[in-house]
């Protein structure tokens, strides 16, 4: 009984010490991966508080982070990626030790800073391997696997510390870049004042984000607004939110962040590109 509840308080003390420095946490189930959240990964915080309660009220929550400024090569031993991470670093070259935690699954996750470009999710041609990225996340340390094996850190730190995060070989980026879809992205308006103008003032309309309130979506659909809606690009979203959103935002986003945002939003939105551009135009 002891040991439940030592385990218990440390996944407890362990998403809270993640959130504290920086970490977007999310609650998972007992010996699970699903959300225990109302809207799953846009619900991952990190506001102490709010994540307190949720694990004040059940202390064996599973502890889940977002990605968010960072991805995860995700390497599961069940479906041959032990194979496959063996053989591409014999062929290609070799992985960071550190930011790495050893699964409950018999797996592995591998945490570099985000690239700043799109990646394919599988490894079509290596089994078992696949990014987490935005939009994701990984079940992590202390947390208890469905087989009642922990996850662990494995390398210098119990807990790699976010602006230490390597970035991705190039080898490894080479073979996992993914081409941004172009079928429905004409040029951006990049001199055309008017629309600049409007999206300008559309940016002033729109709510910002509030930490623990949804604000990674909200931030995303603003990004879309504006680089797709607008078909004004990643670029341009980025310069319109710096000035006329961000500011508004608690907290704002750094500006790597929020570039980043842009970009995602350019890359995976689903609006129509140019739709506000067209609505209303003045004639």
């Amino acid at each position: 009984m002891r040991s439940v509840e030592s385990r218990a308080s440390r996944l407890m003390v362990a998403a809270l010490e993640y959130a504290r420095h920086g970490w977007r946490v999310l609650p998972l189930v007992k010996r699970g991966k699903r959300p225990v959240t109302p809207h799953g990964v846009h619900d991952a915080t990190n506001d102490v508080a709010y994540l307190h309660d949720y694990w004040a009220a059940d202390p064996e929550l599973n502890v889940g982070l977002a990605c968010d400024g960072w991805v995860a090569l995700d390497v599961d031993a069940r479906s041959g990626g032990l194979d496959s991470i063996r053989e591409l670093c014999a062929r290609y070259g070799s992985l960071p030790k550190d930011a790495v935690q050893r699964t409950g699954g018999g797996g592995w996750h591998v945490l570099f800073a985000d690239p700043g470009l799109p990646l394919r999710g599988r490894l079509a041609d290596w089994p078992g391997v696949e990014w987490k990225g935005a939009g994701g996340y990984i079940v992590a340390a202390p947390s208890v696997h469905e087989s009642g094996d922990e996850y662990r850190w494995h390398g210098p730190w119990d807990q790699p510390a976010l602006g230490d995060l390597r970035e991705i070989p190039e080898w490894l980026l080479t073979i996992s870049a993914r081409d941004v879809p172009t079928m429905d992205r004409p040029a951006p308006h990049l001199a055309d004042d008017c629309v600049v103008a409007r999206a300008r003032a559309y940016a002033r309309t729109l709510d910002p984000a509030i930490q623990g309130s949804h604000g990674s979506a909200a931030t995303f659909r603003a990004a879309a607004s504006i680089a797709r809606g607008f078909g004004l690009g990643a670029d341009w979203a980025y310069q319109i939110l710096a000035g006329e959103y961000n500011p508004r935002c608690i907290p704002p986003w750094s500006e790597r962040e929020l570039r980043r945002k842009c970009r995602e939003a350019e890359a995976y939105g689903t609006q129509r590109w140019g739709e506000l551009a067209e609505r209303d135009r003045p004639v």
